[in-house]
């Protein structure tokens, strides 16, 4: 009987079955899968949210600048197509992150081929549209926003091949329009929307002159054209601009001041 007991303790050691680490493994592992795309499908919603609503509060902004200065109107108009579309872009990715999310956290109840690449694919989207979201937010409080904006605005509208002049030379003649144009409204006594020509934007000024039958419509969109690559020289800090546009900016003058019929001033000998 002694002599058997090692054998019946052997046989009970062997028998018992061992339970491996794999089944708790899994599990684990599942339930990480769980939370984490299930949270991060919550967590890309709320960004969006904050950031659509930082978006509509920047529109609001760029409005009131705007009133208080008409000259940001082509500037503000560049900037808000360029969030437009980045903001749309940015909606479908987010739209794409959510649905993967999803389709993950249903997907991990199951077994099956390419299910790691589902997991990789889905935590790719969804850190594209948290990266897309920052990037988003970098660009509206960017401080060079506006130059940037001014640039691609003059290379889109205003592209040329002429020679480029100092922006001295532009500035006053320009100077010398808008001086013209103010004091021959103030002189007459013609009242723009500002109910004063002293404090009347430019293009007001012109309407005014339009509606009054001083100047033609060609004349009309000939000067707004000038005054809309103003705007974009001062704000985009352009240090040199187009011979072309300085050309064209004599010749409205001249057309001005005869439509005025006022004489161009005598040069000093």
């Amino acid at each position: 009987m002694q002599g058997e007991e090692p054998q019946i303790r052997s046989q009970s050691r062997v028998d018992v079955p061992q339970a491996g680490p794999t089944g708790g493994q899994q599990s684990g592992s599942r339930d990480n899968i769980f939370w984490l795309f299930s949270s991060s499908a919550q967590a890309i919603s709320a960004f969006i949210a904050f950031l659509v609503t930082g978006y509509i509060f920047a529109l609001t902004a760029m409005e009131g600048l705007e009133k208080a200065d008409e000259t940001l109107a082509e500037i503000h108009f560049e900037l808000k197509k360029e969030y437009h579309s980045r903001l749309t872009a940015l909606s479908v990715l987010t739209g794409c992150a959510i649905i993967s999310s999803l389709t993950a956290v249903y997907a991990n109840g199951f077994e099956f081929a390419y299910r790691g690449v589902l997991f990789c694919a889905t935590a790719a989207v969804d850190l594209g549209a948290i990266i897309g979201g920052l990037l988003f937010v970098t660009s509206i409080v960017n401080p060079e926003r506006y130059k940037k904006a001014a640039k691609a605005q003059i290379r889109e509208k205003f592209a040329s091949t002429a020679p480029e002049v100092p922006v001295a030379a532009f500035v006053t003649e320009f100077i010398q329009l808008e001086k013209l144009v103010r004091t021959f409204l103030s002189q007459r006594q013609m009242a723009t929307q500002a109910r004063s020509a002293g404090f009347a934007p430019f293009r007001e000024m012109l309407e005014t002159l339009m509606r009054s039958e001083v100047i033609d419509r060609n004349l009309f969109k000939r000067l707004e054209r000038v005054n809309n690559y103003r705007n974009l020289v001062v704000h985009g800090n352009i240090d040199e601009v187009d011979s072309g546009m300085l050309q064209a900016l004599r010749e409205d003058v001249r057309d001005l001041r005869a439509a005025l019929k006022d004489p161009p001033p005598t040069e000093e000998p």
